[in-house]
């Protein structure tokens, strides 16, 4: 697959992660004032599907959930930027966005595993029916591949663009004798 058309996936993406962040994720970080009333009842009916216990943890503010809480914010401060700083830079294809990419597929993997990991191990725990489990690990699994494809990609990229460069760095080097 040509690389634009995999960036074209990447900025769809980014648009479907960012109705997520604001629809779901980041709801309970606001006040109640600031959440449109379309959004909670998105976010009621994901609730009644789901019952999602990480989404309670961060509205509880239950202490058990303050590492959840805190990807919530890493979420609202690092990876909504990274979503249109990502879509923007794609578009241009402006090779500068590759490292901030990288970064953001990395965090992203990283936090998405974790939930991914205390959802499917925690089932019992929080008292989820089979119906719940598999939505909720339909809903969490593709934010944890689509950003570590987008890692692995961005790697690849940034390799790509350094490698020609790596011989001329080395040949333009020179020793002094002391």
């Amino acid at each position: 697959m040509s690389t634009e058309r995999v960036d074209r996936l990447y900025i769809a993406f980014f648009l479907i992660h960012t109705i997520a962040t604001l629809v779901i994720d980041i709801q309970s970080l606001l006040p109640a004032v600031l959440v449109f009333k379309p959004f909670k009842s998105l976010l009621d009916c994901y609730m009644r599907m789901t019952n999602d216990p990480l989404i309670i943890g961060a509205y509880t503010k239950d202490p058990n959930f303050l590492w959840f809480r805190f990807f919530l914010w890493h979420e609202l401060i690092f990876l909504l930027p990274c979503f249109i700083f990502g879509t923007i830079g794609l578009m241009k294809d402006n090779h500068r966005i590759y490292p901030l990419l990288l970064g953001y597929g990395a965090a992203a993997t990283t936090t998405t595993t974790t939930c991914v990991v205390i959802i499917a191990w925690g089932m019992n725990i929080y008292n989820l029916n089979m119906f719940q489990f598999f939505v909720l690990i339909a809903s969490y699994v593709p934010f944890m591949l689509i950003p570590f494809c987008i890692m692995l990609d961005m790697y690849f990229r940034l390799q790509s663009l350094v490698k020609p460069h790596q011989n001329t760095l080395k040949s333009s080097k020179t020793f002094k004798k002391s």
